[in-house]
């Protein structure tokens, strides 16, 4: 059933001709998903891509999926750095890479981690942010508003409750900033 799940995930992000995933996967090797939330937000991509929702991955870099992923999630770096110490440590899943990045506040470990393997995992205590490499690209292009992605499953929190409200709080506001800042750029790009 895991391998199925695993299986049927990758078919849905691949492009529509790419018949792999990316990230070396291999049948036999770590079939199963990177975090429990990981199938979900994969099918919610799915159907948020159908519904013309997202744009697909491949839309962003010819680099690689890692790459590209590993990109996306050093984005959200500066946008985090204002409210450093009020954020508590984060895990960020990229799911179609199963890339791993952490953000840690000051005296923390504050910067993303390289690693983007499947040895890579979450300090205990951290909270879990679950989403997709086009999710996080659309949040960070004020494309896509953050509740919405969490109400349509586009983005998964897990971990201790108040810390993962804190987490939920601040990135709303901190992609609210940036889709509000998108949104004025368009607004004054068509009045030119």
């Amino acid at each position: 059933m895991k391998t199925t799940l695993a299986i049927a995930a990758c078919l849905a992000l691949a492009a529509p001709p790419a018949a792999a995933c990316g990230s070396g996967f291999v049948l036999g090797d770590e079939v199963g998903a990177a975090h429990p939330a990981s199938i979900g937000v994969a099918f919610a991509m799915l159907d948020a891509r159908n519904a013309g929702m997202l744009v697909h991955s491949n839309d962003f870099a010819n680099a690689g999926t890692r790459v590209s992923a590993d990109e996306a999630a050093h984005r959200l770096e500066p946008l985090l750095a204002p409210v450093k110490s009020r954020l508590p440590a984060m895990s960020l899943l990229l799911v179609e890479a199963r890339l791993w990045t952490r953000y840690a506040p000051a005296g923390r470990s504050r910067h993303a981690d390289e690693h983007a393997g499947h040895d890579a995992w979450p300090v205990e205590g951290d909270v879990v942010v679950v989403t997709g490499e086009a999710v996080l690209r659309g949040l960070l292009a004020g494309r896509i508003a953050w509740q919405q992605a969490v109400d349509s499953g586009l983005v998964v929190l897990s971990g201790h409750p108040a810390r993962q409200t804190r987490v939920a709080a601040v990135l709303a506001a901190r992609f609210a900033q940036q889709g509000d800042a998108a949104m004025a750029s368009r607004a004054g790009s068509r009045s030119l």
